[in-house]
């Protein structure tokens, strides 16, 4: 066909006739075919039938060989939908063949067109009276028009206006139907011309005023447009024209619904159809409504949404379908499916299978999300035009309620008479107009209450919340979400090469952070999942250091280790209780909610004014302008953020004015009278307030202007309320205090109820507070030290006063005292019940509140104070058990609290208990006990808000579970407060003032786990230096702060059942070294030692005795007692067991780069945290530290140090993820024990013995130490500051000679001597010597640490000088011995050591050797240096240790020159030594000995069991010149080690004090868990009972081994000797009970490490159980390479790779030489000064760059655009690819024409196919040439 045949082609698809049949369509097969019109010239070229089908052009065969040919009435169809233009009678009835065709019409309708305009010319005068009938055609017969009579043209009418006339009546009659004809009857014709045209005419102006009004109101498209006919200038008529248009849209949904929703369904196929729903070349389908609800709506993952869409939805479709039966079945299904969700209160369970199908695809809609800021803000359903009708609809219903409240509020005001202001005028007394603007109250003035506040706040679902989190983080630009979008990067690593640390912890369910596809969701799960991979994600960001890239151990689907799993489902044990919260709206928030809606409010309005500055930088004026208040430079490291603009909206008003209605108060006179219960003060201040009050006349301050919010008749409404109900008093103005009366306004306490608020701020500012009852307040804190025991749960039961503080019946003093600040006349107060007759004679009277009331300065302390005395009264509490603010957890099993009109008892009882049994218990009892006792007095309990024996309960703002044992802040707070933070970081805008809302809020919560506080720190930088009005666009990492905040929240709770260890931890660092420390407790003292550990705020308690001391003695004032460089206090008890208790090394690491010394301390209580993490879970430990910052920031939870609180950020995911909860004491330096091994000296020995009273402590007995703690003013009582009497008083001499001195003893010269100065003066005869019991006036004098002074005075003072070699003859047992402390050293060198500790000693341990690499260290245990070694402070590190100065290399003799320093043999053990096989000792020159040699060794060796390739044994030997005996089976069968003679002959030479220590490496063929199958578990580590013989040989000889190992190590362990036993990590020696039983092996007392440190291509994970200073050590793998897995053989060394691993590396063999022999005292150490480190310089090149030669340029980042350029390829690729791709566009060419294929360039779908089955075509022709 040639290229110009068609024209106007179209690509259509038609359906396909059936190969038997043309006439009959195949269902569901369709054809794709081009079509268009045939060129006139090539007409007659066209040939008809299957015959004339030309060979190139092939159509697709059916199943039976039959071309598939285009169904014919299918083409016709189409034909007429592309080129078809259908006329109104042709459109309206189907296509029937025969019709006539296009040419044919139109020729027709020229000839019809033609006759009328030659009828028209027969109405001129003189023309032809006859004419056709243009209205009946030519159907008929037709009559004879009547005859038509010429007339001239009336006089005065223009002939051409007549002639006009009588074409207009002509046509309209033409176009007149037949029942119009008949309409006008036979007399139309008989009308002359000019009267028809009248007529007509007549005719055709009704018809054209009758088709345009129905056309206004009847088409859609014209009510919209009407809509926008209103000026924008006009408002008012812009106004009207869209309630017009309004009222025509409400008026057609009744008159003619058709075309809403043909208008609604027209956009939905438009959106469908735009939406790219479809494929490239794909017919256009009609689109249903289920199908654009789940492809193309905006309905996210809601159930409670999409259930009732998807219903509506079905009916839609049915009636788009014309089933209307079943759509009003589906409609009858939907109501009755929503009236069974209500009754099973908002369950779908049973009403899902009411709808008869299956449920709607939720995984879909999981995928939709609301439209961005830059997209259509309202439904693609409808035009744009109606949202805008809605949106004025709303807006002037807005601007109508505006209005109306301000003319209200005008009139009102204008009607309103102010009270005569009768207060006193004058400087100081009020009355000054201008001075103070009046606070304005909603809804004051009004009428009618419009709303009550917190009705309108916003409901929260935490499910909603969490299904939603990651999509808003993932929006903003925050570092959290920069993070978490590089979680999907790479693939997960197949092998992470080492042990998986516990943090980070990748995502648990991946699943639903990418998009796969997803079977059935059970909703609550996924939303728990979706939290917990939050809550563990942003756990490990913080962990590490908040980095903007995710490591690849963090890619989305990497697998968790056993360790992370725990973790993970404590995270989900403690969020669990979450989800059964549901929906919370304002009834459910309380009090809450007002806040909540103004925080609300405060985000719409603050989102409207932060739209203004979303245009560009440039501009924003506002955003440009400096307001001066940025935060100045400082210790912040934080961005504050940029101030943008001001939000001029007053701060949220939660108070409201007064409505009695709303205010419920006790029908009766007050009638609880407290006088009988109070003691002075409070008695007198009770009964007569104004007498212990300050004179209005000597109060210089002016006071706040106050008044009864509400209008007039709210207030004389409050007044006659009150009066009703007899606590309303009136006095006359003389009796009142001018200037210093009340005022009134109310809170939201629910829905229903408000609490009527004193404003008493005048008079309050003329007494004095009393606080000393307020102390007893009960406090959440002290609830979080309950410790429940296992199989106990917290029973709790409590009580609320009904109406506590109006039951208080008070005096006419303390009446008149509650003035309220209006004036009444006699006649307005004469209504009034309290009104009596003599008060007509008073010009005016003042309403005053008889009763006691919130607001007034002393409600607090005497409603408590009374109600703790109602406790004590009937038993029910006491004071040991009062859960307080300032006090701790009580040590029994029952506590209870008690604020104001609040009563709590708490009880553990067993778990087992019946309902019946629990109504017995001691807290259950004590409740009724209490409430018999409030009915005594008059005071009414409140029954709804009374619990008895219930095991979850909320009050004091927390929710407490007493089975799980968590307690945290009430989810119905904490949700919605998550929901506000959440909006604000969306926002990315905030105000001052919301900043601080949220901060004070979030710290409520965070409260309940106190570590969690560091995450507020940005939010505290934002706000430095800012008014409260101010916007700033937040900052990224504020952003991302607030994520984490939402993220961790519900993580803050503490687990009661967290159980104590029985352990006391000390921490302490130097700049070298971090150590902790560790002595075990009793847990019975463990536990009751939590309640003696320090607390926030109780600093200055501490220093009590202090201050008791100081003013017996000198009597200074208060201000005066605590000068600067007050010593450090120390809780005695703590002091005590640092020096009475025997500490042993937990941990020790290295200080790898200089920090200061606080960042250190922190690391190594962190570091402690870790430790205990890893082995022990949900505890709470016990640590002491020296460093007062430290302990601050821990017990606060936050730092004001960004380097402190940043250590803290790392630490809480080791804390949240273990659950630990630590107790802290504070313990000086001279005291703290840690600190000797940062010194790289012995732990020192306990300096003083257990007393009496610790002992009895121990055992559980606690009478002793409350004595004893008493009388040095520790009492918990007393530190609590609780108003009782104390069971054992402070006693002065014990202050004096005891504690003060004991506390003098262990501090910092430099200390004391400031506050000796500062209390003493400068004359030193008047200091006072204050002396130990412990040690004596010189040794204080000298301020010599106790084991210092053991040393120099006890029985080793006599070694302290040189040692004679005879002395060091003595044996193993006098090795210690021969080695001093480092200080009495450098006395004896004439270096004097400051007094004050040092913390930045750089003094080397001994032992420690250079190293070829820095992964390995070495280094002293911690025992002291030896005596003959001069101690040189340097800053260098040592060389390596040569060998004693007569030692020679060479044999000499046949014997090399052993090591000096070795101890001698005595004859005994040169005899023993003679027993062993010549060939199993190695020489001291390091080679082995022959057989037949004469061997005469003088000095001690070591023992090597199991020695293999002796890498060890020939270390040593070499290294130290010392020998060494090996024994291995390999080497001879003489060295069988199950020869029983053989051991008998090694435990002789062990015996007899041949060896400084051993070694062994005992085979583990049976011992490894890679035996298959497997012959020992961890429940039978001897042996399984059923394994094969030869296995049950092996496993026999492993376990032979093993005890025979045991023995000698219980030999070494008696005598002292070092030793090293090696086996895999896993081995199951280590878990042989004996072996567990004694300790050897256990990850304390072992060093662990991956071989691959080594430099191994594998990794095989060892311990190796030592007492050297390696023990304690872990070099695991960095995980930065792969390893070769230990599984077959070995090609290139033709063995096992197991066995090619057994061979020790040579650097293994030098560490555990060095460690031996730094042990055994072989090393000498000779410190070389490094000339660098004197300067400070931390490189060799002092006063040079450390890196020198030009500066490195800076990476730029490269234009993107450059990426096109980049070669994916390399050139033979791309020359292979150039080939192919002519081969097939030439191949294209001979078959298709150019047209063609430019044509296939727009359907690309083709194209590949096309080029797909070339391929297939060139594989199977094989013509593929390249």
């Amino acid at each position: 066909m040639p290229d110009d045949a068609l024209q106007k082609a179209v690509r259509v698809e038609a359906r396909v006739g059936s190969g038997l049949d043309r006439t009959v369509p195949e269902d569901g097969t369709g054809i794709k075919i081009w079509l268009g019109f045939l060129k006139a010239d090539y007409v007659d070229l066209v040939a008809y039938g299957l015959d004339a089908l030309p060979d190139d052009i092939l159509f697709p065969s059916d199943t039976v060989g039959l071309p598939m040919l285009p169904h014919a009435e299918a083409l016709v169809a189409i034909s007429h939908d592309h080129f078809v233009f259908l006329s109104a009678e042709s459109g309206g009835a189907k296509p029937v063949y025969g019709t006539p065709d296009v040419e044919t019409r139109l020729g027709q309708l020229e000839g019809t067109m033609a006759e009328i305009l030659e009828n028209l010319k027969q109405l001129k005068p003189g023309a032809a009276s006859s004419r056709p009938s243009a209205l009946h055609g030519d159907h008929g017969p037709r009559k004879p028009d009547p005859p038509r009579v010429s007339f001239a043209p009336p006089c005065g009418l223009d002939p051409h206006v007549v002639q006009q006339a009588l074409m207009a009546a002509d046509k309209a009659l033409v176009s007149d139907s037949d029942e119009e004809d008949e309409h006008l009857g036979a007399a139309s014709g008989s009308l002359d011309p000019m009267n028809r045209a009248v007529v007509s005419l007549s005719k055709i102006g009704k018809e054209m005023r009758k088709e345009k009004k129905p056309k206004k109101d009847r088409d859609l498209e014209s009510i919209l447009d009407r809509a926008e006919s209103g000026s924008a200038k006009d408002s008012v008529g812009s106004t009207r024209s869209k309630a017009a248009a309004l009222r025509s849209l409400h008026k057609l949904l009744h008159t003619d619904p058709k075309l809403i929703y043909q208008a609604v369904e027209g956009h939905m196929q438009e959106d469908w159809e735009m939406g790219g729903q479809r494929l490239p070349g794909a017919m256009i389908t009609q689109i249903s409504a289920r199908g654009w609800l789940e492809h193309r709506s905006r309905i996210s993952s809601y159930p409670g949404t999409i259930r009732p869409a998807w219903l509506c939805a079905g009916i839609w479709d049915c009636l788009m379908r014309g089933a209307v039966d079943e759509a009003r079945a589906r409609a009858a299904l939907a109501t009755a499916c929503f009236d069974q969700q209500a009754c099973d209160r908002g369950g779908w369970l049973l009403a899902s299978e009411m709808t008869l199908e299956p449920p709607p695809p939720y995984e879909s809609f999981a995928q939709h999300s609301p439209p961005e800021q830059w997209e259509v803000q309202h439904t693609r359903l409808m035009d744009e035009r109606w949202s805008e009708l809605f949106l004025s609809r709303l807006k002037d219903l807005a601007e109508y309620q505006e209005k109306k409240l301000k003319l209200t509020a005008t009139k009102t005001k204008k009607e309103e008479v102010p009270p005569k202001n009768d207060q006193k005028k004058g400087k100081g007394k009020g009355g000054k107009k201008g001075k103070e603007p009046e606070e304005v109250f909603p809804a004051e003035g009004t009428a009618a209450i419009l709303s009550v506040p917190g009705a309108l706040a916003p409901i929260s679902n935490i499910g909603k919340l969490w299904n939603s989190l990651v999509r808003w983080i993932l929006s903003g630009k925050s570092g959290f979400a920069r993070f978490l979008r590089t979680l999907g990067r790479h693939e997960p690593l197949a092998d992470k090469g080492t042990a998986q640390p516990l943090w980070p912890v990748p995502a648990p369910y991946p699943q639903w952070m990418m998009r796969v596809e997803k079977s059935k969701v059970n909703y609550e799960q996924m939303y728990v999942e979706k939290a917990v991979n939050l809550m563990i994600l942003s756990s490990s960001w913080l962990h590490l250091g908040k980095p903007l890239v995710a490591p690849a151990t963090l890619v989305l689907g990497s697998s968790l280790t056993k360790k992370q799993w725990g973790v993970v489902k404590r995270y989900e044990r403690l969020i669990s209780e979450f989800l059964q919260v549901g929906d919370i709206g304002p009834a459910a928030m309380g009090r809450s909610a007002a806040k909540v809606e103004s925080l609300s409010s405060l985000l719409v309005e603050l989102e409207t004014a932060a739209a203004k500055t979303a245009a560009p930088y440039e501009h924003r004026p506002a955003a440009q302008r400096s307001d001066g208040n940025e935060p100045q430079p400082g210790h912040q490291k934080g961005d504050p953020g940029r101030v943008v603009g001001r939000l001029q909206k007053p701060a949220p008003q939660l108070a409201k004015c007064v409505e009695p209605s709303r205010l419920s108060f006790p029908q009766d006179s007050p009638a609880f009278d407290p006088s009988s219960m109070l003691e002075e003060p409070h008695k007198k201040v009770y009964e007569d307030p104004i007498s212990c009050a300050i004179s209005p006349e000597d109060f210089s301050l002016e006071p706040p202007r106050v008044r009864v919010h509400g209008s007039k008749d709210q207030a004389l409404g409050l007044f006659r309320f009150l009066d009703q109900h007899h606590r309303l008093r009136l006095v006359p103005r003389e009796k009142v205090r001018d200037g210093f009366l009340c005022g009134a306004f109310c809170l939201v306490k629910d829905e229903k109820k408000d609490r009527l608020i004193l404003d008493a701020r005048p008079p309050n500012m003329l007494e004095e507070t009393l606080c000393s009852w307020t102390k007893t307040l009960g406090s959440v804190n002290a609830i979080l030290q309950i410790e429940l025991e296992p199989g106990c749960n917290l029973s709790m039961s409590g009580t609320d006063l009904r109406d506590y503080y109006y039951c208080f019946k008070v005096t006419k003093q303390r009446a008149c005292r509650n003035t309220f600040n209006f004036p009444l006349s006699p006649a307005q107060a004469s209504e009034l019940h309290c009104f009596t007759p003599d008060m007509w004679q008073r010009s005016t009277l003042y309403p005053c509140l008889a009763t006691m009331a919130m607001g007034d300065c002393q409600a607090v302390e005497m409603g408590q104070m009374v109600h703790v005395k109602i406790g004590m009264q009937c038993e029910a509490i006491h004071p040991h058990e009062l859960l307080c603010v300032h006090g701790r957890g009580p040590r029994g099993k029952i506590s209870c609290g008690v604020i104001i009109d609040d009563a709590v008892f708490l009880e553990q009882v067993p778990a087992m208990l019946t309902p019946a049994e629990l109504r017995r218990t001691d807290g259950a009892k004590r409740l009724r006990a209490i409430k018999e006792e409030y009915v005594g007095k008059n005071l009414t309990p409140h029954d709804g808000k009374t619990f008895e024996a219930e095991f979850e309960a909320e009050f004091w703002g927390a929710s407490v579970n007493g089975i799980a044992g968590s307690i945290r802040a009430n989810p119905k707070r904490l949700i919605p407060l998550m929901d506000l933070t959440a909006k604000t970081a969306r926002l990315g805008f905030a105000t001052m003032l919301l900043l601080q809302t949220l901060a004070g809020a979030w710290i409520s919560v965070l409260q309940f786990r106190r570590r969690m506080l560091c995450l507020l720190d940005e939010i505290y930088v934002a706000q430095h230096g800012r008014e409260e009005d101010m916007i700033i666009e937040l900052s990224p990492s504020l952003q991302s702060e607030l994520w984490i905040l939402v993220c961790l929240g519900p993580l803050a709770v503490t687990d009661l059942r967290a159980q104590t260890l029985g352990k006391l931890f000390l921490t302490d660092a130097s700049e070298d070294m971090k150590v902790s420390v560790v002595s075990a407790l009793p847990l019975p003292f463990a536990r009751e030692l939590h309640r003696h550990a320090l607390a926030r705020g109780a600093w200055t308690r501490l220093l009590t005795p202090w201050k008791v001391w100081l003013k017996q003695h000198f009597q200074l004032d208060e201000e005066d007692a605590m000068p600067d460089g007050v010593p450090l206090v120390s809780h005695p008890l703590w002091l005590i067991l640092a020096q009475c208790l025997r500490f042993e090394l937990h941990h020790r690491k290295r200080v790898g780069s200089r920090r200061h010394i606080n960042l250190l301390e922190m690391e190594s209580l962190l570091e402690l945290e870790k430790k205990i993490a890893a082995y022990q879970q949900d505890s709470r430990y016990l640590c002491g530290c020296d460093s007062q910052i430290v302990i601050a920031a821990v017990l606060k939870g936050r730092s004001s140090s960004p380097h402190l609180s940043e250590l803290l950020q790392k630490s809480l995911p080791t804390v949240l993820g273990a659950g630990l909860y630590g107790s802290y004491g504070c313990i000086p330096s001279k005291a703290n024990v840690s600190d000797d091994p940062t010194r790289w000296t012995d732990i020192r020995p306990p300096s003083r013995p257990i007393p009496d009273w610790l002992f009895a402590a121990f055992s559980g007995c606690f009478d002793a130490l409350d004595v004893w703690l008493g009388e040095r003013g520790y009492d918990p009582l007393d530190i609590a500051q609780l108003p009782f009497p104390l069971r054992t008083a402070p006693k002065a001499d014990v202050l004096e000679h005891s504690l003060i001195a004991e506390l003098r003893a262990v501090q910092k010269t430099e200390r004391l001597a400031k506050f000796d100065q500062k209390i003493y003066g400068t004359d030193p005869k008047d200091w006072k010597t204050f002396e130990t019991p412990a040690t004596g006036a010189n040794e204080q004098k000298d301020h010599k640490r106790p084991q210092d002074a053991e040393l120099a005075f006890g029985p080793h003072h006599a070694v302290v000088s040189k040692k004679t070699e005879e002395q060091n003859c003595v044996g193993s047992n006098t090795v210690s011995s021969s080695h001093v402390s480092p200080v009495l050293v450098a006395k004896d060198e004439g270096v004097q050591e400051p007094d004050g500790q040092t913390k930045n000693s750089n003094e080397e341990p001994p032992g420690k050797t250079n190293r070829r690499h820095l992964n390995h260290f070495v280094g002293c245990e911690g025992r002291p240096q030896p005596a003959e070694m001069k101690k040189v402070v340097g800053t260098g590190s040592p060389d390596e240790p040569p060998l004693g100065e007569s030692v020679s290399r060479r044999q000499r003799g046949g014997l090399a020159m052993e090591n000096v320093k070795s101890a001698l043999l005595s004859s005994e053990a040169r005899a023993a030594l003679a027993l062993l096989p010549r060939e199993c000792f190695i020489k001291p020159d390091g080679r082995r000995a022959r057989p037949d040699e004469v061997l005469d060794f003088q000095r001690k060796g070591f023992l090597d069991l199991f020695s293999g390739k002796a890498s060890f044994a020939r270390s040593m030997a070499r290294r130290f010149s010392v020998f060494v005996v090996t024994f291995d089976f390999e080497h001879s069968p003489r060295q069988d080690l199950l020869n029983e003679s053989l051991r008998s002959d090694i435990k002789r030479c062990l015996l007899a004090g041949c060896f400084h220590g051993m070694g062994a490496a005992p085979e583990c063929c049976s011992f490894s868990r890679a035996v298959t199958p497997a012959v020992r578990s961890a429940l039978r580590p001897e042996g399984l009972p059923q394994i094969s013989e030869n296995m049950q040989r092996k496993v026999q000889v492993g376990n032979s081994h093993a005890q025979f190992l045991l023995e000698l190590l219980v030999i070494c362990q008696e005598m002292g000797l070092l030793y090293w036993v090696e086996n895999p990590d896993g081995s199951f020696l280590w878990l042989l009970t004996d072996w567990r039983e004694k300790g050897f092996g256990s990850p304390e007392a072992a060093f662990r490490f991956d071989m691959c440190r080594y430099h191994t291509p594998w990794r095989k994970r060892t311990r190796i159980a030592t007492n050297t200073c390696l023990s304690g050590r872990r070099e695991l793998c960095h995980g930065d390479h792969s390893h070769v897995i230990l599984r077959g053989r070995c090609k290139a060394q033709e063995m096992s790779w197991t066995r090619l691993a057994q061979a020790y590396p040579q650097q293994l063999g030098y560490d555990l030489a060095s460690a031996m022999a730094a042990g055994a005292g072989l090393t000498k150490k000779n410190t070389k000064l490094n000339i660098g480190g004197c300067a400070k310089c931390s490189h060799c090149r002092i006063g040079e760059a450390q890196n020198p030669g030009p500066q490195k340029a800076r990476r730029v980042a490269r234009d993107v655009k450059l990426l096109e350029n980049v070669r994916l390829v390399e050139p033979a690729t791309l020359a292979l690819q150039d080939r192919v791709w002519t081969a097939f566009r030439t191949w294209l060419d001979q078959r298709l024409s150019e047209s063609t294929i430019d044509d296939l360039q727009l359907c690309p779908t083709l194209y590949v196919a096309l080029l797909r089955f070339y391929g297939f075509f060139s594989f199977l022709t094989r013509t593929w040439s390249i």
